[in-house]
C-alpha cells in the first residue's frame, strides 16, 4: 500500500474527504507528525524517513528540490 506525506500546501479539505470514502489509506499530515512549519527540504527527509509519497501543490520550489537530490 502507498504511503502518503500530505503537505501543508494541500487542503486538509481535501485530505478529511478522502479518509471519509477511504478510511483504510494511509496519510498523514505534516502537522499530524508534529512538523508544522517545516522546509521544503524538511519535507523531503521526513518522507525518506518515513517511506512516504509527498503530496502537495508546490511546484515552484519542492518539486526542484527533489530533484536536485535525484
Amino acid at each position: 500500500m502507498i504511503r502518503y506525506l500530505w503537505d501543508e500546501s494541500v487542503s486538509h479539505d481535501v485530505l478529511r474527504a478522502l479518509r471519509a470514502v477511504q478510511p483504510e489509506i494511509d496519510a498523514k499530515s505534516i502537522q499530524e507528525l508534529g512538523r508544522n512549519g517545516a522546509s521544503d527540504d524538511q519535507v523531503i527527509d521526513l518522507s525518506v524517513q518515513t517511506g512516504r509519497v509527498i503530496v502537495t501543490s508546490d511546484r515552484r520550489t519542492l518539486i526542484g528540490i527533489a530533484r536536485e537530490r535525484i
